[in-house]
């Protein structure tokens, strides 16, 4: 029988993480005892709720650069995420010892009834994560081939704090673009008085009618036009598409301003994508999609309006 894995993630290493069928193998940190076959349930820190299922398609190698283990592992993402509070309520799980402290990273879940339970909860009103975690028990389950190579190599470095975060790195870029606009005067944060839904806090967390969470780059209040939302989508370089298979940069910032929408109706959203680097086929999606586009240089602190205007 598989053991069933628990593993606990920050939003850093889960914000990439969409609902998708092609379930591409990610290196991992994983259990020293991880065999090929053996199931997990992901963990969102951040969000405190159980995010994903997933199976180990490797077993586990020690990395000659870090001495950690490492693996394989496929994640398939639930469309209604198990909230922490609402796991501690079920008898079935009282056992569990790791449900009163989930501190760590890696940890098998015991006893096996509690694994079993909690693999059933995470996919309850998921159908298809129910056929695919069906699809991984078979005993005819084939495992995609992978190359122990890279976990020979693997190595952890934890994110560092947003204001040490490197020069290329997006969130990095994204407070700096922030913080641009608002010593403008061209928008300023949100604050209480304001009566949003979405809070006051640097980060905001939207839902979808799905139950998958969606987190804006920068929302800000517009100074610039009345009761109006400045949603702005950050990229190193925006393009529409992606080798990754994420979504494109203009059904990005859409879905964000229609569930912005949805929130706080009193307000208008103003979507706009702030990017170093620009391709032109976005530029003409944009404009026929309604979707701003400024181009930032970050030597002279500059934007240049691209599609709509910058002001």
């Amino acid at each position: 029988m598989p053991i069933v894995f628990h593993i606990a993630a920050d939003y850093g290493s889960t914000d990439q993480l969409r609902r998708t069928t092609r379930l591409v193998p990610r290196v991992g940190t994983a259990p020293a005892r991880t065999r090929p076959g053996d199931l997990a349930v992901l963990y969102c820190t951040t969000d405190q709720k159980w995010m994903a299922i997933g199976r180990f398609v490797h077993e586990a190698v020690r990395s000659e650069r870090d001495n950690k283990w490492w693996s394989y592992i496929q994640l398939f993402p639930v469309r209604h995420p198990l909230t922490y509070d609402n796991a501690r309520r079920r008898p079935a799980l009282k056992d569990w010892k790791k449900l009163s402290q989930m501190a760590g990273r890696l940890a098998a879940i015991t006893p096996p009834d509690a694994a079993a339970h909690l693999l059933r909860e995470v996919t309850r009103r998921d159908p298809q994560a129910r056929t695919r975690l069906t699809a991984w028990r078979s005993p005819l389950a084939r495992l995609p081939r992978v190359d122990d190579r890279d976990l020979h190599d693997a190595w952890f470095e934890p994110s560092p704090p947003p204001m040490r975060l490197p020069d290329e790195h997006e969130r990095f870029l994204a407070d700096e673009i922030s913080e641009t606009l608002v010593r403008r005067r061209k928008a300023r944060p949100r604050i209480e008085s304001d009566g949003l839904t979405i809070g006051t806090g640097a980060t905001v967390h939207l839902m979808t009618r799905e139950g998958a969470s969606r987190f804006p780059d920068v929302v800000l209040v517009d100074r610039t036009r009345s009761l109006t939302l400045l949603l702005i989508e950050v990229k190193l370089h925006a393009r529409l598409g992606d080798l990754r298979g994420l979504r494109d940069v203009v059904d990005q910032v859409l879905e964000y301003k229609q569930l912005l929408r949805e929130r706080d109706r009193d307000w208008k959203v103003r979507p706009v994508i702030v990017a170093e680097r620009v391709s032109e086929n976005v530029v003409d999606r944009a404009t026929e999609m309604g979707v701003e586009v400024w181009r930032f240089d970050r030597s002279t602190r500059r934007f240049k309006a691209l599609a709509g205007s910058y002001g």
